[in-house]
């Protein structure tokens, strides 16, 4: 497994202006030590922003991380059940996943990630990851045999495209595990949120607008909101979804417990949607 021209699945040869596709010609900018193959053309408007957003959390997020206390280690177990041979993991963030990954079973470890930023902590720390998003993979046809994206890394990027491209790379009968919330609760901890809000006169009708539209704001278009709409998405690409598991949320007491490094039970099957904060879904590409 190893990069290639995102334009054209081309080989990319090393030059001194950063990497060259031996096939069209493109060049892709080295910038801090991160290769960066992002193609200008197909960033959205919306990509930008998410990548821009994530650029400016960099500095701050292993300590937001930190803070979350066992959350973190709750998703991140199914997903490195899983993991083997050649992994790509999309939306790496600063690699802490990726640093977590048995070398045993490991043949290769990439990442990549769309904010420049936080790819460069990751590089930083040794491990090989690009900037890339997850709608435009520079990889292979067929040359990933787990694929994952850990602590919601796909919430905001457009998921069909995402799960086309996480089909295209994954080898016939590999798997894959991500990570996304569920629709239901993230209503619920917003709602719960809002209450204490319309006490302070500075937030009433932001407050008073959340529990009208129960979190409306809050709730992003890839929060899930059945195993079945998942289930069909993924299969539209020759996915298969294999299992789901979720994570309830108790507003204040289940961060009080994480804290305490104490884990929620994990739910598993459709049941686990309606009531789960965090959300597993693990499955493989079908072969054919």
């Amino acid at each position: 497994m190893s990069w290639v021209c995102p334009a054209c699945l081309g080989r990319l040869a090393p030059s001194t202006g950063g990497p060259v596709c031996a096939d069209c010609g493109a060049t892709y900018p080295v910038r801090d030590g991160v290769t960066d193959l992002r193609l200008a053309a197909a960033m959205t408007p919306h990509m930008r922003k998410v990548a821009a957003e994530w650029d400016d959390l960099a500095a701050a997020y292993r300590a937001m991380v930190r803070g979350l206390g066992a959350r973190t280690e709750e998703i991140d177990r199914p997903l490195l059940e899983i993991a083997s041979g050649d992994i790509l993991e999309v939306g790496c963030g600063d690699g802490r996943l990726l640093l977590k990954l048995p070398a045993r079973s490991a043949r290769s470890v990439r990442g990549c990630d769309i904010s420049a930023a936080m790819a460069a902590v990751a590089v930083g720390r040794g491990l090989d990851v690009v900037v890339a998003p997850a709608e435009r993979l520079p990889l292979p046809d067929r040359s990933v045999d787990t694929y994952l994206s850990g602590y919601y890394a796909l919430r905001h990027a457009d998921l069909d495209r995402s799960c086309a491209e996480m089909a295209r790379v994954l080898r016939p009968g590999g798997r894959f595990g991500i990570t996304l919330l569920g629709q239901r609760a993230v209503r619920a901890a917003a709602v719960v949120a809002s209450l204490g809000g319309l006490w302070r006169a500075e937030h009433r009708w932001s407050a008073a607008r959340e529990l009208i539209t129960f979190g409306g704001s809050f709730v992003a278009p890839n929060d899930v909101r059945s195993s079945a709409r998942t289930r069909a998405t993924l299969a539209r690409h020759g996915l298969r979804l294999t299992r789901v598991s979720g994570f309830p949320r108790l507003p204040v007491l289940s961060e009080f417990l994480h804290r305490l490094g104490i884990s929620m039970p994990r739910l598993d099957g459709d049941a686990a949607v309606p009531v789960s904060y965090d959300i597993v879904v693990i499955g493989t590409r079908e072969v054919g």
